[in-house]
């Protein structure tokens, strides 16, 4: 039904954040070299993505890159930017500003007051406070078209 990313996309938009973060001071990124990326949890992630709507499974993607923290760095940027590339592969567009970014992540981290690394069951919860606040960042971003 839905074109879904497959592993090597979130491995590849981690990289690229991390390349970016290389070429601009302003941009952090740290602990690429310290904390290796936890392959398991996205191939797990990738092999679990549920059937649903366009919107559920692009807040599985979103949601889900957040809980298990499987990057050193940039879960969240990874996350939205592989909603970005999901919404594209299926005609559709996904745009917000940085600082919309910016207020979506302490948005999360007001319901969650933590960003510590979940296990993979994670996957297998119903709805929860992060889920509905990466649901309704989606829905306010998204469009028909690219």
């Amino acid at each position: 039904m839905f074109d879904l990313l497959e592993y090597q996309h979130f491995i590849d938009i981690n990289e690229e954040l991390y390349q970016i973060s290389l070429q601009f001071n302003d941009i952090e990124y740290s602990g690429k070299g310290d904390y290796p990326i936890i392959k398991r949890k996205i191939h797990t992630l990738v092999n679990k993505v549920p059937e649903g709507s366009f919107i559920d499974i692009a807040t599985y993607y979103l949601r889900n890159l957040i809980l298990l923290q499987p990057f050193a760095d940039g879960n969240h940027r990874t996350g939205l930017h592989a909603v970005k590339l999901f919404a594209y592969k299926n005609g559709r567009g996904f745009s917000y500003a940085d600082n919309e970014a910016h207020e979506f992540q302490i948005s999360l981290y007001k319901e969650r007051n933590t960003y510590e690394e979940q296990d993979v069951n994670i996957l297998q919860d119903p709805e929860d406070r992060t889920h509905i606040v990466c649901k309704k960042f989606i829905e306010e971003h998204l469009t028909q078209n690219y």
